[in-house]
Parts: C-alpha cells; structure tokens; sequence
C-alpha cells in the first residue's frame, strides 16, 4: 500500500532530541534519537511518504552536535572510520 501523499512528521524527533540535550547534554540520548529517525526516514521512504521536511530536520538537528549530513564524505574516511569500528565490535 503506497502512502504516496503522506508524510513524516518530524516535530517528535525534535522534541525527544531538545529534552536529551537538555538532560545535561546528553548526546548519547540525542544521537540515539537521531538514529531512530534516520531509520524512520528510511522506512518512510521506501514506503513512498514524503520525507523532505523530516530529511531537513534531521540535517538541522544533527549540526546542533557538529555532524555535517550534507556533505560528501571521502572514502578514505570511511575507510578508516570502519576500521576504527572494527575493534570495539569484534
């Protein structure tokens, strides 16, 4: 069923993220949020919802903590955040 017309609301991403930053700062909680969102865009996306305003606020809110969504990332950066990851993970 498309849900083409629809679209994703973003207003209690941003409240949930403003209280955890409010808490002290706390980015955990806050990035946590953020995640949930992206994967709530991505959801919605697939689904055919319109997700420009939520796409935004995710941009808006993720540069309150200094990520930059909007720009290219080099490979090597990627590259080398992966491994990084590599060894808490395993």
């Amino acid at each position: 069923e498309s849900r083409q017309g629809q679209y994703l609301d973003p207003l209690p991403t941003e409240e949930a993220f403003r209280e955890a930053m409010a808490n002290d700062l706390g980015s955990p909680g806050a990035l946590q949020v953020l995640s949930e969102l992206a994967q709530e865009i991505s959801d919605a996306a697939a689904t055919g919802s319109n997700v420009s305003e939520a796409q935004q606020k995710l941009r808006e809110l993720s540069g309150i903590i200094g990520l930059r969504l909007n720009q290219e990332v080099e490979p090597t950066i990627v590259d080398g955040w992966r491994q990084h990851l590599k060894r808490f993970v395993a």
